[in-house]
Formats: C-alpha cells, sequence, structure tokens
C-alpha cells in the first residue's frame, strides 16, 4: 500500500468551524476566562493537509505551534438544530492538528491570520463512524507526540461544548452542510505556554493517540 496517497477525509469542505478555548484545562495554562459561549473561528480549505503530507512552516514565522484536536464531519446538513438531535447529523469523527502561527494569531484580536496558512491544518487519517465510538466521543483521550515526548493528554470529558452542543449553537446561525468540519478545541499542553518553548521545526515528527497518524514539518518553499 506504499504506493497510496492518502487525503483528507474531506478534500474541500464547504465549511471548518473551529473552537478555541473548549477543554478546561487550556484557559487555564492561557490565563483566558473559560467561556461561556463556544468561540468559533474559521479556517480554509487550502490550509488542509493529509496523513502522510508535511505541515509547512511559513516564511514569515517560525512561530508554527501544534493543537490536537477532534474533528467532527457533517453527514446530514441543517440550519437550527435542536442538540437532542444534533448527533445525528454526524457522519463521523476524525483527528485535526491546527497549526497554528502565534505571532500572527496575536497581532489582532481576531485568530484568522495565525490559522490560515497554506498547509498549516493536518486532518485525517481515518473517518470513523459514530457507531464504533461513545456518543458525541465522550470518554476518549486526545494525545500528542512531538519525537517522542508527549505534549498534550486529555479526556474529551474535559469539554466545556461537547459535539451536539457545537453543532446547535453553529447552526443557529448558519446551515450546515454534508462534509463540514468542526474541530472542537483543543487540551492544555500547547508549545506558546510551555517553558522553554519548543515551536515546530524541519524534519520532526508528531504522532497521535488513538488512531495512529504522523506528520512531519516542513520549510515554506
Amino acid at each position: 500500500m506504499t504506493d497510496v496517497t492518502l487525503l483528507p477525509p474531506v478534500t474541500r469542505p464547504e465549511k471548518i468551524l473551529c473552537v478555541g478555548l473548549n477543554y478546561r484545562s487550556h484557559p487555564q495554562e492561557s490565563g483566558f476566562e473559560v467561556p461561556d459561549y463556544p468561540a468559533v473561528f474559521a479556517r480554509l480549505a487550502d490550509g488542509l493537509v493529509a496523513h502522510g503530507a508535511p505541515l509547512v512552516r511559513p516564511n514569515a514565522s517560525a512561530l508554527l505551534d501544534y493543537e490536537r484536536e477532534l474533528a467532527v464531519v457533517i453527514g446530514k446538513g441543517g440550519r437550527h438544530i435542536a442538540r437532542h438531535d444534533a448527533l445525528g447529523h454526524v457522519a463521523g469523527y476524525s483527528l485535526f492538528n491546527d497549526g497554528s502561527v502565534r505571532d500572527l494569531q496575536t497581532k489582532s484580536r481576531q485568530r484568522t491570520m495565525g490559522k490560515a496558512f497554506d498547509a498549516t491544518g493536518a486532518f485525517g487519517p481515518e473517518l470513523v463512524t459514530p457507531d464504533e465510538l461513545p456518543d458525541g466521543c465522550r470518554g476518549l483521550r486526545i494525545r500528542t507526540i512531538l519525537n517522542g515526548e508527549v505534549m498534550q493528554d486529555a479526556g474529551t470529558e474535559d469539554m466545556i461544548s461537547g459535539v451536539a452542543e457545537l453543532i446547535a449553537v453553529q447552526s443557529e446561525a448558519m446551515t450546515l452542510a454534508p462534509g463540514d468540519v468542526i474541530v472542537t478545541g483543543t487540551p492544555d499542553g500547547i508549545d506558546a505556554f510551555r517553558d522553554p518553548q519548543v515551536w515546530l521545526r524541519s524534519k520532526e515528527r508528531m504522532a497521535a493517540y488513538r488512531y495512529p497518524r504522523v506528520f512531519e514539518i516542513a520549510d515554506a518553499l
């Protein structure tokens, strides 16, 4: 199977909706208040890379950070989706690495520039159907391993807003379409709040716990 090149589980989603500060441990490490309403921002499809492809560190910055997250792929679209119906709109779950260019992220109050660089959002490899997992993926583990060292390790029960709530809240504002991706937030352990900081560099390798996958980091061409 070495001659097979994987693509992201959804190659050109209409919407990639990400959630900030959605694990209780993350606001604690960052000094931010725990939000009482999901902090939603958008990513772009040009930022997606697949299993086996490198994240690309941009020319504009050396401060490329990792954020391991659970990704939700919408199967049945809709608007004003009730919370008790929301999990029925899920096609499957996957892994996402929300590679973040930290200095560009903090130049303004909006996150978009730090999250919109090409080839910084690793997605996949598997799309796991809901029947194989607990409802809303409660009770699973999110772990990031960088060069053999565990950098993030948390349970999804630490999420402030669960999958059903995120679908319900986001569908208040917009019609969710089949193939849309909701990236549900990262736990503590990101590099921006480590001492010393290590930042992602060329030739480094990352892996995620639960569904095996590896990312490499490459410099921009």
